[in-house]
This record gives structure tokens, C-alpha cells and sequence, in this order.
């Protein structure tokens, strides 16, 4: 079966993770994916959110924020 949910670093070695997203949310369209980077800013959120992303998580990140975007993206909602 599919995990409950995709956390994706935008800044994998030798490939874009939105790459990754996209192949993800192809095969599994109702997958709930986060996106992860230190690179940050208006332009990163909208490319993220076209590619299909519930939300995105901003590196380095503390535990509990990280908890709950991961709970809201579970829950259907998404934090911008």
C-alpha cells in the first residue's frame, strides 16, 4: 500500500525533487506530499503548490512545526 504521506527534499543529489513529486502525485494522485529546503521565499511556495504539494517545510525546521504541517497535511488542510 502507499505510506500516509511524502515528505520530499526539493534538493536531492542529481535530481530535482519536484521531479520527485510530480512521479509521485502521477502514481498517486491523493498522496499527501510535503516539500523540504532551505531555500525559501514566495517563488519556492508557488512552485511547490503547482506540482502538487499540501505544504512545505522550511530547513532547518523545529520538531514541532514540522509535527504539524505533517498534521494538517494529514488532516486536509494546508498552512501558507
Amino acid at each position: 500500500g502507499l505510506p500516509d504521506l511524502a515528505l520530499v527534499d526539493l534538493d536531492l543529489y542529481g535530481k530535482d525533487g519536484l521531479e520527485v513529486v510530480t512521479a509521485l502525485k502521477t502514481r498517486a494522485p491523493e498522496l499527501p506530499v510535503l516539500a523540504m529546503s532551505a531555500s525559501t521565499g514566495e517563488a519556492v511556495a508557488r512552485r511547490t503548490r503547482q506540482a502538487g504539494c499540501q505544504g512545505f517545510v522550511a530547513k532547518p525546521f523545529e520538531l514541532v512545526a514540522l509535527a504539524s504541517t505533517i498534521q494538517q497535511a494529514l488532516s486536509g488542510t494546508s498552512r501558507e
